[in-house]
């Protein structure tokens, strides 16, 4: 049975001394052909909710034709187990189909030389305010609190667009991957029709290379993840402007990368 994301699987429950019969959530996951103008660009393992973002986000994190993509009809269709996500937009993009599954780090698979992928793209612009690194550390529990399919499974990740400090002033969305949940939110934003620059990505595990060259593509200046970052990634992230702030975790953090213009918080 399929509930939003999720498969009841039948199970045994182990308590200590015997064996129990039940039933659990499992997260989905599913195989998922992203398309763009007709042709198949990516085939992905994928949680299967909210996959029209998963089309709009992976194209402009990947291809970098977000503002093209903000008002693209998506339509979605099954066959056999299949998900299909056909994207149309007005422009033609000259966009290689990746053979066979898109995973974690694609994108450095046909990679010659590391510092290509360290250059992976143009700094991002500088934020027009500072903010306060506490608040911003304050804010990382709330990707827990707007994960209904995690609290069901415990087996997603979250990615959360922040746009201010405030409190619900954040987009989440979540999958089996954590590139994937970073693709959902993106598209989810782009679908949105928000102009409003997201002031940081927050991530609910760690922070690889992946990750960070989807926020230098959409321009996102800070990155803040529970978990910890990769060495390419902290590499990536200083060439193209990020800050990192790892292990945020009770109001702490390990920042990687610029601080001055971009953070405010006590001594």
């Amino acid at each position: 049975m399929n509930d939003g994301g999720a498969h009841r699987h039948a199970v045994q429950r182990w308590n200590g001394s015997r064996f129990k019969l039940d039933e659990d959530y499992l997260a989905d996951e599913s195989v998922v052909q992203l398309a763009l103008n007709g042709s198949v660009v990516a085939t992905v393992l994928a949680t299967n909710a909210d996959l029209e973002a998963l089309a709009i986000g992976h194209f402009a994190c990947e291809h970098g034709c977000a503002e093209a993509l903000r008002h693209a009809p998506v339509h979605r269709n099954t066959s056999q187990g299949v998900h299909r996500v056909e994207v149309t937009a007005d422009k033609a993009f000259n966009v290689a189909e990746r053979q066979g599954l898109v995973t974690t780090s694609c994108g450095a698979c046909t990679a010659d030389d590391q510092s290509a992928l360290v250059q992976v793209a143009g700094r991002v612009d500088e934020p027009l305010n500072s903010i306060d690194l506490a608040e911003l550390l304050d804010a990382l529990p709330l990707l827990n609190q707007n994960q209904p399919l995690f609290a069901k499974t415990g087996g997603v990740h979250a990615a959360g667009l922040l746009y201010s400090l405030e409190p619900g002033d954040l987009l989440v969305r979540e999958d089996i991957g954590r590139h994937n949940a970073v693709d959902k939110v993106v598209g989810a934003h782009l679908m949105s029709g928000l102009a409003q620059r997201p002031i940081a990505l927050t991530l609910s595990g760690r922070c690889g290379w992946d990750i960070v060259a989807k926020a230098a593509r959409m321009n996102i200046p800070v990155i803040a993840s529970i978990g910890a970052a990769s060495s390419l990634a902290a590499e990536t992230a200083r060439a193209c402007g990020i800050t990192l702030v790892t292990f945020g975790r009770e109001g702490k953090g390990t920042v990687i990368g610029a601080v001055q213009g971009r953070f405010q918080g006590k001594d």
